[in-house]
């Protein structure tokens, strides 16, 4: 993948759209989504989506005081859709399932919510590995 033409800034601005974590705490509230998987998803991805915009604002400013935030932000990030995927994967129906909570995220697998397993969190943990290979990249000389 080359992001070459990318800033990190860019990249990390990309996240805001994490904001939209907020369904899944309202998706729970209304007894539609199982714990610990909304919470932890919802809560994740507003967080990210929120400092995402300090953040890249942070390195189009000060670019090369930004990089630490850069790297513990993206660590976050990634961490927040593994930890989501992960949750959501053994909250739903079938072998796998360990968390017997309900509901199950079994809603997850429908329109239009399975725009986020299907194609959302694919993006962003694409661009997040952008964003890792231009702060290794850079780090590197």
């Amino acid at each position: 993948m080359n992001m070459g033409w990318a800033r990190p800034g860019l990249l990390v601005g990309v996240h805001t759209v994490r904001v939209l974590g907020i369904m899944f705490v309202i998706l729970y509230a209304a007894g539609r989504l199982p714990v610990p998987f909304a919470p932890v998803a919802g809560w994740g991805d507003i967080f990210v989506g929120a400092t995402a915009l300090l953040v890249a604002w942070s390195a189009y400013r000060r670019p090369m005081n930004t990089r630490p935030l850069l790297w513990i932000w993206n660590l976050i990030g990634t961490a927040d859709l593994i930890a989501a995927v992960g949750l959501g994967v053994i909250s739903s129906p079938g072998p796998q399932r360990l968390i017997f909570a309900e509901p199950s995220s079994a809603i997850m697998t429908t329109l239009p919510w399975l725009l986020i397993p299907g194609f959302l969190v694919p993006l962003l943990f694409a661009v997040h590995i952008g964003i890792f290979i231009r702060l290794a990249k850079q780090d590197a000389g």
